[in-house]
């Protein structure tokens, strides 16, 4: 703020006019005014500094033309950068004699002001202003531990994306999530208790439609591993505890997922992973033996991964690893054939795994394949083929791809009393069994993309 200096003005104070009518007693409406604006800036309980020379001055142009608003300060309030100037407007009043006095005009209030430029700011004297007077900004408002301090609602402070936090029954929307030592700006700005904080963040829970039964996720915030309040939005609560200190907790079955409110772009903990991942090369239909001649088997294999970190059977996995459930699965027909009419279906079959190969992040994965079992598919789940094997491995979370190979004995039989009598006519060289591997070439199952 710029304001004209001048020496002592050469004209005497009683050649003032206001409007047109000579004014009386500049130095005493002055004075009164003076001690108003004292009175204000003490009663607006907002950290100021008036220094003694701080008053209340009139702003003249060309000598004598008195203006509508008197300057008061210099001074500053907690904010500030330079030094401010509050005006109030002015008005004629009846003085003794019938003389013109300078007043505050009706329902007028002090309010942030800029001079009226050429004007020349003089006390009733005629004399300059003092407007180089150093003044220290004050320092600004401290919370008080468990106040609700109103957050900015324009400009300033940059916003955040917010951060989402996944559990088994709810996806969590973390904004604005802070822990500092101030907000706001300028007048604006509240600083922290002494040695203290002050905590926002807003959080959306969004129920998770398959939510499983018996279980519910909480979302608690702590400060010094002192349980706080979630501050109410546009809010932001101060707190004893130091910034560091303040984590927003989102917990579901004895795991937590951890939010520090003064770093809020990382998630510390278990993650919530549910995804499904599929092959990227389909395994090829195969077929051992003739189809049109003796005895031969068909078969034809899928692949298919359902990656988590939780469920209610196994609760969660460790921090840094996610479960991979893989259905190897296939169809298989093992028959015979003689020349003509006669057929033969082995529906007798038992299956037995002979190799199981799992290779992620190009390290094999260990598998006991005496621990694995061919089961018939469940009734009603038509994700896989008819025949099921379930392979449960533990991976790295950054793992997004992983290859299957696998080889299945197949041995079918048949009970010659199952036989039609027309079967029997035209069946004469049918074994007793029918045997074959069933060998599945190197499957790539990837993270289904979005």
């Amino acid at each position: 703020m710029s304001v004209v200096v001048v020496s002592s003005c050469s004209s005497p104070t009683d050649d003032w006019r206001f409007e047109g009518q000579e004014v009386t007693d500049v130095d005493t409406s002055l004075e009164s005014l003076t001690g108003r604006y004292r009175d204000f800036v003490a009663d607006l309980d907002f950290p100021s500094a008036v220094p003694p020379e701080a008053g209340c001055f009139v702003q003249v142009v060309a000598d004598s033309a008195v203006q509508d608003v008197v300057l008061c300060g210099p001074m500053r309030f907690a904010g500030d950068e330079e030094d401010v100037w509050l005006g109030m407007p002015v008005a004629l009043a009846p003085g003794d004699g019938g003389s013109f006095v300078l007043d505050a005009a009706d329902d007028a209030q002090f309010a942030d002001a800029e001079p009226t430029t050429g004007a020349k700011l003089l006390d009733g004297e005629g004399s300059p202003a003092a407007t180089d007077v150093e003044i220290a900004t004050p320092a600004s408002p401290r919370a008080d531990v468990g106040e609700a301090v109103p957050l900015p609602t324009e400009g300033g402070e940059d916003t955040q994306e917010p951060v989402i936090v996944e559990v088994p029954d709810a996806t969590y929307s973390i904004a604005d999530a802070a822990a500092t030592d101030h907000v706001g700006q300028g007048r604006g700005r509240v600083d922290a208790p002494e040695g203290g904080a002050l905590l926002s963040v807003g959080v959306d829970r969004s129920a998770r439609s398959d939510a499983p039964n018996g279980e519910t996720s909480t979302a608690t915030l702590y400060v010094d591993d002192e349980e706080v309040e979630i501050p109410e939005d546009g809010t932001a609560t101060a707190v004893a505890g130091a910034p560091s200190s303040a984590r927003l907790v989102v917990e579901y079955d004895g795991a937590e997922q951890v939010v520090r409110l003064a770093e809020p772009a990382e998630v510390q903990g278990v993650g919530y992973v549910d995804e499904h991942w599929q092959p990227v090369n389909d395994p090829q239909d195969e077929r051992i033996g003739d189809e049109g001649k003796g005895a031969f088997v068909e078969y034809d294999y899928d692949v298919i991964a359902h990656a988590s970190t939780w469920d209610e059977d196994r609760s969660w996995v460790d921090d840094g690893k996610v479960r991979l459930d893989v259905d190897v699965s296939f169809d298989a027909e093992l028959a015979y054939r003689e020349s003509g009419n006669g057929s033969l279906d082995y529906d007798e079959v038992a299956y037995d795994v002979q190799e199981m190969k799992v290779v992620a992040g190009g390290d094999e994965v260990p598998v006991d394949v005496d621990d694995l079992e061919v089961v018939p598919r469940p009734d009603g789940d038509y994700s896989t083929k008819s025949n099921v094997v379930r392979v449960s491995v533990e991976v790295d979370d950054t793992v997004d791809e992983i290859s299957v190979e696998a080889r299945v004995s197949a041995d079918g039989r048949y009970e010659r009393s199952d036989l039609t009598s027309y079967q029997r006519g035209q069946l004469t060289r049918e074994p007793s069994k029918i045997t074959g591997e069933l060998e599945l070439a190197e499957t790539v199952v990837r993270a289904r993309q979005p």
